[in-house]
Order: structure tokens, then sequence, then C-alpha cells
């Protein structure tokens, strides 16, 4: 996995999976420096096309960070199958991912 940055936003490319957690922490954060954070931050999902447990996890915990850090966040861009486990979790309430942001 990677995360890429622009401007004020995030884009991980690649598995959010258990393999990819512990780096991905890492990447996150990293890219969280790069970032204009003084507008909402971006996170970009369009390149995620398989997330688990682990990933989700990571996600929340980055959100966490940002929260911590009173950033806005916005999450965009999440394919149809990553929308429909975080409904089927109850993670909405907390990524606040709008329909419109839903992607095939």
């Amino acid at each position: 996995m990677k995360v890429k940055t622009a401007k004020n936003k995030i884009s991980p490319d690649g598995d959010m999976i258990f393999e990819n957690a512990e780096k991905g922490k890492e990447l996150f954060l990293t890219a969280l420096d790069k970032v204009d954070s003084s507008k909402a931050v971006t996170i970009d999902l369009s390149k995620v096309h398989e997330i688990d447990s682990s990933g989700f996890q990571l996600l929340l915990a980055f959100i966490h960070t940002l929260q911590g850090r009173d950033i806005e966040f916005k999450v965009k861009k999440v394919r149809t199958g990553i929308f429909e486990l975080v409904k089927i979790a109850g993670l909405n309430k907390f990524l606040r991912i709008q329909t419109a942001d839903v992607i095939t």
C-alpha cells in the first residue's frame, strides 16, 4: 500500500488489509505532515479495492488523530462494496460518508 498526497487530500493506494496495517499507520501519519490541514482533509478511497477489520481500524485511528488535532475531514470516493461494509459495521457515524461519495 502507498499513500499519496496533494494539497489537502490523502489518497491510500492499495488494499487496506492486515498485511499492510502497520506500514499504513506510518504512511498515513507521514502523509498528514505533507498536506494543508488548515482546511478539511479529504481522504480519497478510490484506489482502495479491499479493506478488512485491520484496514478499518487503521482508518478510524487516523480519523481519531485528525480529530485530536482539530482537523476536519471528509471521506470521498468510496467503492460500493466498502461502503456496504461500512454500513453493516455501523461505522458511518464515524466516517460520515455521503451517498454521493460512493463509486463503483
